[in-house]
């Protein structure tokens, strides 16, 4: 029997470590490239979701024939509504309004669109002629004027939200820088 040296194939404990080291590194610049890149997105998701709102309840105010509103819940269980409320944080309701007088029954309820955004800084502007819920006539047509603006904290570049409801019923989104 031939006894020649055997060289056993493996990693030192330094090759090891130095491995370890790097995964740790590419994970934590991942990790917070991730959390950057949800913060940005909340924005353009909060700006969709009120545009789907807002065309949904169009919608439904042409295809029932009864005025559809659009308004800001109460609270994060979505069960009323608060159109006087300036912030659009918790979510909102779309209802039919037959009396078109913005009180919200469970029994007119449409939809119900929660808000999964974490410091979501969604508020309505209600300067000059605009109003801080939205309602369309049976034709289509805006009732009432709004302009919603999302900057979730945390966003950063082009990346926030305007919505614009026009009294046309025409509805408009861009984005906008955030703070």
């Amino acid at each position: 029997m031939d006894r020649t040296n055997k060289q056993i194939a493996g990693f030192t404990l330094v090759e090891v470590l130095v491995v370890i080291a790097m995964a740790a590194l590419l994970l934590l610049a991942g990790s917070y490239s991730f959390v950057s890149w949800q913060q940005n997105m909340a924005g353009q998701q909060i700006g969709n979701q009120v545009f789907s709102a807002l065309r949904l309840a169009r919608a439904q105010a042409i295809s029932s024939g009864v005025i559809t509103s659009v308004c800001a819940a109460t609270d994060s269980t979505l069960s009323s509504c608060n159109t006087g409320a300036s912030n659009w944080n918790n979510g909102w309701l779309v209802f039919q309004d037959p009396n078109n007088n913005g009180s919200y029954s469970t029994a007119n309820l449409v939809q119900v669109f929660p808000l999964n955004v974490s410091n979501p800084n969604t508020s309505v502007d209600t300067s000059g002629t605009l109003s801080r819920y939205a309602t369309f006539n049976t034709l289509g047509f805006a009732t009432r004027q709004v302009h919603i603006t999302a900057k979730p904290t945390g966003c950063s570049g082009s990346n926030g939200s305007d919505v614009y409801l026009k009294a046309s019923g025409r509805i408009t989104a861009t984005t906008i820088s955030c703070p």
